[in-house]
């Protein structure tokens, strides 16, 4: 039996890798997309080996290091993204198995432990769910702070296990120092303290005095760095706002909500569907709760559950608080520039996963403890799960081979979405498609038709209540498909119709630099 276990912790971890490896091998040649442009590419801060403490700082030295030892060589880059993403799968194993060891959570687990950790690991290192945090390279944010999430948690788990004070006290401080250091990566990592707190409550713990009594100091250390963490925070803030920048939406937090009611919902679909995927959702904001009721009675109705059995002290209730925690800072009632991105899935997604695999198990375990071919039949089935994850991840990493394919995917995933529209009418006319960049941007102009009776003082430079961002919004839309219908009239040798729709742009948004210096190009000639 001891040979078994030990074969078993040799094989498994190297069957996520390896996986994990497959799905992504495709990536290597794919370009630097949309933000990672203004991130990496143009962004000459990188460029300089210079550590500096600020916030995403922990995430910016790993591109200031890709960039000292290969320049923009983009295959580097998703090297890193990949081996971020690989060490968090084997991470997140650590962190299921020794869960599943845990006295509280009981008996069953123990003979098929690490075999349920290593299903958990490989369906979520492959699920097409997580392209967006892996392929595209500036989402490195969301993996690499996923990364620390899991070794903080992971290191504490290790701490909660350890034969000996010392031995225990060493890992409680690298648990504290690496949540310290995760929150030097993204927004979401402010939330460790409160995650790891609710598992020793439930999990680790026998009763939630016993977890005060024996890690008390643990968890003053954690809660500590949402100190630094502010601070960074702050700092950001104020060279946001010197630059005269906005980081959240003119709206009220109800509205958010209730936006959220409709996107948390889709998120757990494509959890378990992961198709159509979307780059960019541009998700409408809900101001009408009537629009909310029915994806907002099932997502309630998940958080009355989990509700209920964390006062009953439930250790699965874990799974249900990791989900809504992490995904609290971007998907709750704080407005935030864009209600809709998959990669903010990254770690919600493995409390899904988690519940979907321990839930079958648990539903099969007596069948299977007694009938050896279910549990081949049960293997077969999660080798099938897992080619069929790697077999739709390598598709979706297709998509982000070029500008052109992200945004022409975009348009098939959400046609009314006007901003995917405009991005992929510049992308046509960069490859010379101009005929079809021209009717995209033609199509924009044409849904935006009130802009014509607006003038340039009826546009706020940044809206102080919804109804006026949304008017900003229009109307550099507007601005910006009349400047692509100048720019393919160029190509076609149509100046003076060119000319009048960048003076339509610049009428409408006088500050719109690119329309004001093609109008003065054109009028020049």
């Amino acid at each position: 039996m001891k040979c078994q276990q030990v074969r078993w912790r040799l094989w498994i971890p190297l069957v996520i890798v390896v996986a994990t490896v497959l799905a992504y091998l495709n990536t290597f040649a794919n370009p630097f997309i949309f933000d990672d442009e203004l991130i990496i590419v143009n962004n000459p801060d990188l460029h300089r080996l210079r550590v500096g403490i600020a916030a995403r700082w922990l995430v910016n030295l790993t591109f200031k290091i890709n960039y000292a030892t290969g320049q923009l060589r983009v295959a580097d880059y998703h090297a890193a993204n990949l081996l971020i993403h690989v060490v968090a799968a084997l991470v997140l194993y650590g962190v299921v198995r020794r869960t599943l060891r845990l006295p509280r959570v009981g008996d069953a687990w123990k003979r098929h432990g690490d075999m349920l950790a290593g299903v958990v690991a490989v369906l979520w290192a492959v699920h097409p769910l997580q392209t967006q945090s892996i392929t595209y390279i500036c989402q490195r944010y969301e993996s690499m702070m996923g990364l620390c999430y899991l070794a903080t948690l992971f290191t504490f788990v290790r701490g909660v296990q350890a034969a000996g004070q010392r031995r225990a006290a060493a890992w409680y401080g690298l648990s504290v120092v690496v949540c310290l250091l995760g929150m030097g990566t993204k927004e979401p990592m402010v939330t460790a303290p409160l995650v790891i707190l609710l598992y020793d409550v439930l999990i680790a713990a026998p009763s939630p005095r016993a977890a005060l009594r024996e890690r008390g100091l643990v968890h003053v250390g954690l809660w500590l760095t949402v100190g630094v963490f502010a601070l960074l925070e702050m700092q950001m803030f104020c060279v946001v706002g010197q630059r005269g920048q906005g980081v959240t939406l003119a709206i009220t937090p109800l509205s958010y909500l209730l936006t959220q009611m409709q996107v948390i919902p889709h998120y757990l679909r494509l959890s378990v569907v992961p198709y159509p995927l979307c780059f960019d959702y541009a998700w409408p904001l809900v101001s009408d709760w009537t629009e909310a009721v029915v994806p907002g009675f099932v997502l309630v109705g998940l958080g009355l559950v989990t509700l209920w059995l964390f006062l009953r002290r439930r250790p699965e209730s874990f799974l249900g608080l990791w989900f809504f925690c992490i995904l609290a800072p971007t998907s709750s009632v704080v407005p935030v520039p864009d209600a809709a991105y998959e990669y903010r899935m990254y770690l919600p997604l493995a409390a899904v996963l988690s519940l979907v695999v321990l839930g079958v198990y648990r539903l099969l375990y007596s069948r299977i403890i007694e009938n050896r071919p279910l549990s081949v039949v049960g293997m077969a089935a999660v080798a099938a799960l897992v080619m069929g994850g790697i077999t739709m991840t390598v598709q979706r990493n297709r998509v982000y081979r070029s500008a052109l394919t992200v945004w022409a995917d975009v348009v098939r995933a959400r046609p009314e979405n006007l901003r995917g529209r405009l991005n992929f009418s510049s992308a046509l006319l960069t490859v010379g498609r101009d005929v079809e960049a021209e009717r995209e941007a033609r199509t924009v102009a044409e849904q935006l038709a009130h802009c014509t009776t607006l003038s340039a003082e009826d546009i706020p430079a940044w809206g102080r209540t919804a109804q006026e961002s949304d008017l900003y919004r229009d109307a550099r839309h507007y601005a910006i498909a009349h400047n692509y219908l100048g720019i393919a009239c160029i190509k076609r040798g149509d100046t003076s119709t060119a000319e009048s729709h960048f003076a339509e742009a610049v009428r409408l948004l006088p500050q719109f630099e690119d329309a004001a210096r093609n109008l003065r190009q054109v009028r020049s000639k």
